[in-house]
């Protein structure tokens, strides 16, 4: 799997940049926002990030600035504006700066028989893993770009003596040229993920390595969540196998859909239960946003609805390792309201595929469609929230889904200039008194002035709702 996988992400996961280069590019930022700091580590540090291949456009400013590339160090100290000029250009995004995934073996079996309550059935295929599991393939949820997604029920192997009847009867109906009866199924679901590696081959050869949505690097970020202990509402990886010709990656069953269902077939819901899915959501987000990764594709869609009726975030393929901080670098302060916690991350360049503008147009903040200028991917995460409530409460989307937010959309006008309310109004959608202002300040175009998560749970909507966001 190493050698198969590695090909198109080897210099990006090998030490190169190392799991620590987020903290190079903050350390690089914070250097310069502190009067007086060390310039030899400064260079060093300049130095080592320029190894990093996403981040030779920083060369050019550094350079300007009074970076020696001979030397490696800055002989007379910084140029005035350079912290200014970083942050306007943005550092680069490792497209993998995560530790390649571990898989198991694994074979696909035809036509197993398989004994559950009450009865014998025969499963057309079975995966049977090298650490002993089994996994009964029963049918096709989801068609997708490389291969699909199966609904499965977790299986355990019988033992011999007690396949069809004991060990003689299980040789007997062995030569007689039946198949003896060798698993059991549990009582657990899953959704198998299957990732035919010829399509996934194909598609990282045609987008020569840059991948807006990679399934293996979202097996990696899983990965790493479970590493650093998990998340609340984050739907977790139980295993990967591999054969072959595909990748299996092995997921809880999620009985109830996603949440786009829900507000299709309900339409806008009672504020109440909106505040309960977002207490939930926020908890999950606000988790991977301290580990620092930002989601950068939330949507209803990739917000399932486990069988506790909870809101489950999914769907890491085109997450982004940031580096968080507590420092405001457009605005030079600290936040107000982070509470021990940080919730800016530092600026990244912008990009017309990954990590800029990808994902789904309706939930894209408006940032993301100016490929000239960094962008916080935090705070882009914040504005996805802000169209996910609207979504929530009233049922429609605020503006045209095909086109996202843009100015020839005179919805996004209103919201842009501040007038949702009066939006709102003209579709004749009546909410409580506070529902409306946490809406635009979430849905505030700029950036800067946007809702951070700690200054969301501080609004009077979130105080109005406090019993139903804090049942997550």
């Amino acid at each position: 799997m190493a050698t198969w996988y590695g090909a198109h992400i080897a210099q990006a996961a090998s030490n190169e940049g190392g799991p620590d280069g987020e903290a190079l590019v903050l350390e690089l930022w914070e250097l310069l926002a502190l009067r007086g700091s060390d310039v030899g580590r400064l260079g060093a540090v300049a130095t080592r990030l320029l190894q990093m291949p996403w981040h030779q456009h920083l060369r050019e400013p550094l350079e300007a600035h009074g970076y020696d590339s001979r030397t490696g160090s800055f002989p007379r100290g910084p140029a005035p504006g350079l912290l200014q000029e970083l942050t306007r250009i943005g550092a680069g995004a490792n497209p993998m700066p995560f530790a390649v995934p571990s898989v198991r073996g694994c074979r696909l079996q035809a036509r197993q028989r398989v004994r559950t309550t009450g009865a014998e059935v025969t499963l057309e295929h079975v995966l049977a893993t090298s650490d002993g599991r089994g996994y009964g393939l029963i049918k096709n949820l989801q068609t997708c770009i490389y291969g699909r997604v199966r609904h499965g029920v977790e299986l355990e192997r019988i033992a011999p003596e007690e396949q069809s009847g004991g060990l003689f009867g299980g040789i007997q109906r062995t030569l007689g040229g039946q198949q003896p009866v060798q698993w059991r199924a549990t009582e657990r679901q899953v959704a198998v993920k299957c990732i035919e590696r010829s399509k996934y081959e194909q598609h990282v050869a045609r987008h020569r390595g840059q991948l807006n949505e990679d399934p293996i690097k979202e097996v990696a970020v899983m990965e790493y969540i479970a590493g650093k202990g998990g998340a609340p509402y984050v739907l977790p990886l139980l295993a990967t196998y591999v054969d072959e010709q595909t990748v299996y990656v092995i997921l809880p069953f999620c009985p109830h859909g996603d949440l786009f269902g829900v507000v299709e077939r309900d339409g806008g819901l009672q504020e109440a239960k909106a505040a309960t899915y977002m207490g939930q959501i926020v908890k999950g987000l606000e988790h991977l946003h301290d580990m620092g990764l930002a989601h950068h594709d939330m949507s209803l869609e990739n917000l399932m609805v486990d069988d506790a009726k909870r809101a489950i975030i999914i769907d890491f393929g085109m997450a982004v390792k940031a580096a968080p901080t507590f420092t405001d670098f457009w605005g030079g302060g600290h936040d107000r309201l982070s509470a021990g916690r940080s919730y800016r991350a530092v600026p990244l360049a912008p990009r017309r595929g990954w990590p800029g503008r990808c994902g789904k147009l309706l939930y894209m903040a408006p940032e993301l469609f100016d490929c000239r200028a960094s962008f916080d991917v935090f705070a882009a995460d914040v504005w996805a929230l802000g169209i996910i409530l609207f979504l929530l409460l009233t049922g429609m989307p605020p503006w045209d889904a095909a086109t996202g937010p843009v100015a020839t959309d005179l919805r996004f006008v209103y919201v842009r200039d501040g007038r949702l309310r009066d939006l709102l109004n003209t579709w004749n959608i009546t909410l409580s008194e506070h529902a409306p202002d946490v809406l635009q300040r979430l849905l505030t175009a700029d950036p800067r002035r946007r809702l951070t998560i700690p200054e969301l749970k501080a609004h009077p909507w979130w105080r109005q709702h406090a019993r139903f966001v804090d049942q997550a």
